[in-house]
């Protein structure tokens, strides 16, 4: 059982990631706060998981690289037991390729809200994240599924890797793949993984 200094001190943790690594760039919070094999369960990423503080560091290069004014702001968090639970926004200027579309230059405000597990030595190991992409796509105006191509619409929903797409089709497309909540924009090779929804579900 942590005691309540203890709580007190993982939501500051929690609030340095977000404010200080993410919105500051500052990889150094990284090491301090994150356990070297920590996992964060994110249905945005490729595998749904993302692993290591390590690679959180590169995720941290990515979302500044499309978003390089990139500021986080912690809004809420509640802390109980080994876990604190943080309401936070998230906001930018898309300058940059961000989950597969291209920079648009325009301001972008992303909202979510994270719950993060801590350890008894106070490192972070452990985080479910829950942020608001299909709000954002919204936000830059990226075509509608209505104002969709048959062909980009098949290509989306085809069983198979797919990649080469540019322009508006590749905006479409990322749209449509955020919708369909099982595909992912693969942001290494530049191409998107697609998988038909088992219609028994």
């Amino acid at each position: 059982m942590m005691s309540a200094e203890e709580r007190h001190t993982n939501k500051e943790k929690a609030r340095r990631l977000y404010e200080e690594a993410f919105g500051g760039g500052n990889a150094q919070v990284i090491d301090e706060v994150l356990h070297s094999e920590f996992v964060c369960h994110d249905p945005n990423s490729e595998t749904g998981e993302i692993k290591g503080a390590q690679t959180i560091k590169g995720e941290i290069d990515y979302f500044r690289r499309a978003l390089p004014d990139l500021a986080y702001t912690v809004e809420d968090q509640i802390s109980e037991g080994d876990k604190v639970t943080t309401r936070y926004t998230m906001a930018g200027t898309h300058q940059g390729e961000f989950f597969g579309v291209p920079g648009s230059g325009k301001r972008i405000e992303i909202s979510g809200i994270n719950v993060d597990r801590f350890d008894e030595s106070g490192k972070l190991v452990e985080e479910w994240a829950s942020y608001d992409l299909l709000g954002a796509m919204r936000d830059r105006r990226v075509p509608s599924p209505k104002r969709v191509s048959r062909r980009v619409w098949s290509l989306v929903t085809s069983p198979r890797r797919i990649g080469n797409l540019s322009g508006r089709d590749l905006e479409a497309s990322a749209l449509l793949l955020t919708l369909i909540h099982r595909s992912a924009w693969n942001s290494n090779s530049r191409k998107f993984t697609c998988r038909i929804l088992d219609k028994t579900t």
